[in-house]
C-alpha cells in the first residue's frame, strides 16, 4: 500500500516554474466596503405605485397603493394622469363618494363616513387603509375600483384594452 501512495505522490509532483516578477494590484472597493457616505442611495419603487390599471376607450383607470412616510397608507383610483381633461363625469365621482363606512367615534357615537377622498397630491381618489384589518380595506378598493371601471364601460360603450 506504501508503494502506491508513494508512486501516486510522485506522479503528482510538479517541476518548479520561475514565478513572474509581481505587478502592481488595483484594490477596488466592493460597495459592501464602501463606506455609508459614498454608498449610492437605495432604489424603492415608486410610490404611489399601480396595483392595476385598465384602458378603456383611450381612458386609463388604475388602482394605486401610497405608502408615504408618516402618513397613512392608502388605496386610490386614478383616471388618467389626473389632470382636468381626465376627470369622470359626475355618475362616476358620485358612485365613489356614495362608498360609506360606519365609525364609533371615542365617545361611542356610531356614524358614518365617506371612504374615499380626494388626494390632492396624487390627483387621485383615496381610502385610508386600516391597519387592524389591511387586507379587507384593500379588497374593499379593488371592488370599487371594479364598479367605476364598470361603469365608465357603460358610460362610453367600450369594453377594456389591453
Amino acid at each position: 500500500m506504501a508503494k502506491r501512495n508513494q508512486a501516486a505522490a510522485e506522479a503528482v509532483q510538479t517541476t518548479p516554474i520561475q514565478e513572474a516578477a509581481p505587478q502592481a494590484v488595483e484594490t477596488v472597493q466592493t460597495p459592501a466596503e464602501q463606506p455609508a457616505a459614498d454608498q449610492p442611495q437605495r432604489q424603492f419603487r415608486a410610490n404611489p405605485f399601480p396595483i392595476k390599471t385598465t384602458n378603456l376607450g383611450g381612458q386609463r383607470i388604475t388602482l394605486q397603493e401610497r405608502r408615504p412616510d408618516g402618513q397613512s397608507w392608502q388605496m386610490q383610483i386614478k383616471f388618467g394622469e389626473g389632470a382636468k381633461d381626465d376627470m369622470p363625469s359626475d355618475a362616476v365621482r358620485d358612485l365613489i363618494k356614495s362608498h360609506r363606512l360606519q365609525v364609533e367615534t371615542k365617545e361611542g357615537v356610531t356614524k358614518e363616513v365617506q371612504l374615499f377622498h380626494w388626494n390632492d397630491d396624487d390627483r387621485a381618489w383615496g381610502m385610508r387603509i386600516d391597519f387592524k384589518a389591511p387586507a379587507t380595506s384593500r379588497q374593499k378598493a379593488e371592488e370599487v375600483y371594479k364598479e367605476v371601471v364598470q361603469l365608465v364601460a357603460q358610460e362610453r360603450g367600450v369594453g377594456r384594452e389591453r
